[in-house]
């Protein structure tokens, strides 16, 4: 082919590319102009279906007025008591049968047959079992249920990140018991744990293992009506709070609308419209944090953007992954509680929540110390909870937490996102006025320390 007949070929090409390209991005712009009246319609039914719920009062749970729902303390406590065939639910191994069940279906190496099954009605299940000092950490796990031959133990990680070796350390312990044992990895959405080190584990989700359990639960018990209610609460709990699943009504009339011959174009779209969501949100939290930080420099009390407490970064990276925020290093805001330990006042976010709080930190190595180490401050705890409403006195690494949320909505949720896109203004100044307060009570607790009117309780 002669070199002028190859370039006329190239062009042809190029301008039959840009046509479609344009032809597509013309498309684009009518769909997203079709999708407004839908839009309408889905908030017009979602109203609806949440009016029905508020006069049926179907969105009564005990769970939303007793505790925080993102606690992995309260879902880890509500499981071991299903598991637990001696407590007060009565129940005996109904729930830890079905829970063997629904592991062993996802997983042939988890196998629990009709020995391991009659094993279970004499199970000891234990939450926070202690292990002791292995690889110089204090291990504890989670949910241990311990039978004649069989052991049986559960992570639970709600948002938080894993320790050091965790599950390694986990398996190291059962090996020395001299019985089987599984180890279950249970995350929101069956991540595979990064600690394990070639140790066998089962991963296994809330989204699928756990809902699925406790449909099945809410079936057999359906003649036990208080057993069963306080199953449901808790499954509403979590569909609503912790997976962030929309009400079944809510999708299956967007489905409807959707399919109807006008609409069912839209489908060719659906990929761009979930990454344009997606990186609308990234925008959103990034400009948050830009905003932020000048607020937080007119403190004067050095904040500083942050990866993991002490790597710095730029404040346009902090919402990119997850462990970033700023940290305080005010001399008047940092408390010695030895010539090793120093707690900071730190803002982080793990891309699921966001919130400010106390953190221990080795000053020899700047690593961050077990938030059970902040059980040594005893009384500066307490007077944190009495003077900071909703505060959280102890997390897996925090301490003295308080989350930082939207109308109920969580940092990691769509609606959070759309506070962000039409009030980030007001976002901001929410979380400043809640990080000032904070602040005055700390410094004022600090003082008090200082001045030897609060002493840490002694650790053993």
């Amino acid at each position: 082919m002669e070199k002028s007949n190859l370039n006329e070929v190239i062009e042809s090409v190029i301008i039959r590319n840009t046509e479609t390209t344009l032809q597509h991005d013309r498309e684009l712009i009518l769909t997203v102009q079709e999708l407004k009246p839908l839009v309408l319609k889905v908030d017009g039914f979602r109203d609806e279906y949440e009016q029905d719920r508020r006069e049926r009062k179907n969105r009564f749970n005990v769970f939303n007025c007793l505790t925080r729902h993102h606690l992995e303390e309260l879902h880890s406590n509500f499981i071991c008591y299903l598991l637990n065939p001696y407590d007060t639910h009565d129940c005996g191994v109904l729930f830890l049968n079905e829970f063997c069940r629904q592991i062993t279906s996802v997983d042939v190496k988890f196998e629990i047959d009709d020995k391991h099954l009659k094993e279970l009605e004499d199970a000891t299940v234990e939450r926070e079992h202690y292990c002791g000092v292995i690889e110089g950490i204090r291990t504890f796990i989670d949910i241990y249920i311990e039978c004649e031959t069989f052991i049986i133990a559960i992570e639970n990680k709600i948002n938080a990140g894993e320790q050091p070796s965790q599950i390694s350390r986990y398996a190291k312990y059962c090996k020395v018991q001299g019985k089987e044992f599984y180890i279950l990895y249970l995350t929101k959405s069956g991540d595979d744990s990064s600690t394990a080190f070639n140790e066998p584990y089962t991963s296994i989700s809330y989204s699928a293992q756990i809902k699925s359990w406790l449909e099945s639960c809410l079936v057999l018990t359906q003649k036990y009506p208080i057993a069963n209610t306080g199953i449901q609460f808790y499954y509403n709990l979590l569909n609503e709070k912790i997976l962030r699943q929309p009400s079944n009504k809510v999708i299956m009339k967007m489905k409807e609308i959707l399919t109807q011959p006008e609409n069912i174009h839209l489908l060719k779209y659906m990929k761009e419209f979930t990454g344009a969501l997606a990186e609308i949100s990234i925008d959103q939290k990034r400009d948050f944090f830009v905003a932020l930080a000048p607020k937080l420099d007119a403190l004067k009390l050095d904040f500083r953007p942050v990866s993991r407490i002490f790597k710095p970064i730029p404040i346009s990276k902090i919402s990119e992954t997850k462990d970033q925020g700023f940290t305080c290093f005010a001399q008047s805001l940092c408390l010695e509680i030895n010539k090793d330990i120093k707690v900071y006042f730190c803002i982080e976010h793990n891309l699921s929540h966001l919130w400010y709080g106390l953190l221990a930190v080795d000053s020899k190595t700047n690593d961050v110390r077990d938030g059970r180490l902040m059980a040594e401050l005893g009384t500066l705890k307490q007077t944190m909870s009495m003077k900071i409403p909703d505060i959280e006195l102890d997390d897996e690494w925090w301490c003295c937490t308080q989350y930082f949320t939207y109308e109920g909505s969580e940092y990691g949720d769509d609606n959070f996102s759309y506070f962000l896109a039409t009030e980030q203004s007001k976002a901001v100044e929410q979380f400043m006025s809640g990080i000032t307060a904070y602040i005055n009570v700390w410094k004022s607790i600090i003082v008090s320390y200082n001045s030897v009117s609060i002493k840490p309780v002694a650790s053993n």
